[in-house]
């Protein structure tokens, strides 16, 4: 069962055998948060965002700046605060293009600690181009090795996972989703399907590709022995879906049924209180008083 292909993919079953090279300006994260923020006085910033997954969280924290902007002291505070926790977190990372734009937006205004620092960009770029350059190679000879048969499946998943983890924590989403691709042909178990669902649900989301990810969700929820927090967050990608197409009822639906097993395991996208909230909102937005009792 091929479920994570889209209908507009374009690409043949068959695993692809260009690996073409690395760029770091390859793409823009086309997936937007939009957190309900609390506008009192003690808004914990740094409690909100501990609820994330680190690249979550870092864009989380951005649109929190945005929208706090210059209207009074206490609002500059709020901003700032939340583009010094957003650098500190980037600076872990080993994305530089996200750095590069929490630096412009903190402007010089938290002094020279926060400025830009161009040997950890350029030791990051460079590790990645070496690492980059091995890993296609590592690739290559991967496909290659398990044609002749010389090595098992699960070590062609194993090799093709782990470069598909390389490109997106680097940001390189459309990288890391085509090689999230290549690892499904050599998944041969319910374990490894469930964990690669997982992992390709995040990367679509975080592309903005909704429809292709309400797609991957539908199929990959019909697909036997699959693990319960995979179908519990397939469940929640659903949902999230629906809410973009403006589907709400449906949505309500999807979001109401997700069990509270899942917790907060689908923090790269969506807290278990955003999935409480954006249910119960699209629930009173749609449901008749009936229908809402009876859902209850």
């Amino acid at each position: 069962m091929h479920f994570w292909r889209s209908k507009s993919d374009g690409h043949s079953d068959k695993p692809e055998d260009n690996y073409g090279n690395f760029d770091s300006d390859e793409e823009e994260k086309g997936y937007s948060p939009t957190p309900f923020l609390k506008g009192g006085k003690h808004f914990d910033i740094q409690a909100y965002a501990s609820n994330y997954h680190r690249s979550t969280k870092i864009l989380r924290l951005i649109f929190i700046a945005d929208r706090f902007g210059n209207a009074n002291e206490r609002r500059r505070r709020m901003q700032l605060e939340a583009l010094r926790i957003a650098y500190d977190i980037a600076k872990k990372g080993k994305d530089v293009n996200v750095f590069i734009k929490i630096v412009r937006k903190i402007d010089g205004r938290l002094g020279p600690n926060y400025d830009m620092d161009e040997n950890w960009c350029n030791s990051v770029i460079e590790g990645r181009r070496v690492m980059s350059e091995m890993l296609q190679r590592c690739a290559k000879n991967c496909e290659k090795s398990y044609t002749e048969r010389t090595i098992c499946a699960e070590d062609a998943r194993n090799v093709f996972n782990s470069i598909a983890v390389f490109y997106e924590d680097h940001g390189a989403l459309t990288r890391a989703y085509a090689f999230y691709k290549k690892s499904v042909h050599f998944c041969r178990s319910d374990k490894n399907y469930s964990e690669l669902l997982r992992r390709l649900i995040v990367v679509v989301i975080e592309l903005g590709q909704f429809e292709a990810s309400a797609e991957i969700a539908e199929k990959g929820m019909q697909y036997p022995n699959l693990h319960p927090i995979t179908m519990e967050t397939l469940r929640c990608a659903l949902g999230l879906a629906r809410f973009k197409a403006h589907c709400y009822k449906d949505a309500a639906h999807q979001l109401l049924g997700v069990s509270k097993e899942l917790g907060n395991r689908f923090s790269k996208v969506m807290a278990a209180h955003d999935i409480a909230t954006f249910g119960a909102l699209c629930a009173l937005a749609t449901f008749d008083p009936i229908e809402f009792k009876n859902f209850i």
